[in-house]
């Protein structure tokens, strides 16, 4: 007589194994997909850190200045170029530079009987699109950058050296649009730059700039207009706080 009975025990064991192997592999195959993507996240080709996506600070800088235009034998003049920037991040490798900076512009010109030299001060309000070129993370980021730059006058002088005795005057430009004024109160002009940022510390970058500003419109008033316009080479540097 065949031993049916330890047979069927014996197929009845490994049912019952294949079963829990089974429900087993049934419930990690439909574990939630929350938990699935967790577990290995996607990973977007554009994507942000939630985490310091500002980044705040001071910014100082030496403006070099002239005059484009009729003024053949303008030479530039130093300034100071100084203010604050905020940077918004949009994506790892871009973000949206906002700054307002107090410049000192003009230059140094000479004609058949005098010299002269024009001290301008303007407060600018400067958007730029920023691109960087090492991923975020980086201790080093090379960008470049190009945007508008508009600029409102704040104070001006002329100081002329008549060159027959050489003696001195000096008066202060007039702001203004009309016939009587000297200079135009707004300036309109094109950012295009580049530069680093360094990353010094947990929250802190050091960040260098070196752009040129391109005056569109004339800056002088009166009638007729002097076919004279901005032109600027900036040299700066920054400490941004991360946010």
């Amino acid at each position: 007589m065949k031993p049916l009975p330890a047979t069927l025990f014996f197929l009845s064991f490994c049912y019952i194994l294949g079963q829990q192997a089974l429900v087993a592999q049934v419930e990690r195959l439909e574990k939630p997909l929350a938990e699935q993507l967790e577990a290995s996240p996607a990973k977007p080709y554009f994507k942000t850190n939630k985490q310091n996506r500002f980044l705040v600070g001071p910014r100082v800088g030496l403006n070099i200045a002239h005059y484009i235009g009729s003024e053949k034998s303008s030479t530039p003049v130093a300034g100071v170029a100084a203010g604050v920037f905020f940077n918004t991040r949009f994506f790892n490798d871009f973000d949206l530079v906002t700054e307002v900076l107090y410049g000192q512009k003009g230059a140094e010109v000479t004609n058949a009987t005098t010299r002269y030299r024009d001290e301008l001060h303007y407060l600018e309000f400067n958007l730029l699109p920023t691109l960087y070129f090492n991923p975020m993370g980086s201790t080093l980021r090379p960008k470049a950058y190009a945007g508008p730059s508009l600029a409102a006058a704040v104070y001006g002088r002329r100081t002329e050296v008549l060159d027959a005795d050489g003696s001195r005057t000096s008066r202060q430009l007039s702001i203004g649009t009309g016939e009587n004024a000297d200079w135009k109160p707004y300036d309109l002009g094109l950012i295009v730059g580049g530069g680093m940022d360094y990353v010094i510390g947990k929250r802190l970058i050091l960040t260098t700039d070196l752009r040129y500003t391109l005056g569109i419109p004339r800056i002088f008033a009166g009638n007729p207009q002097p076919a004279i316009n901005n032109g600027v080479l900036t040299l700066s540097i920054g400490i941004g706080f991360m946010r």
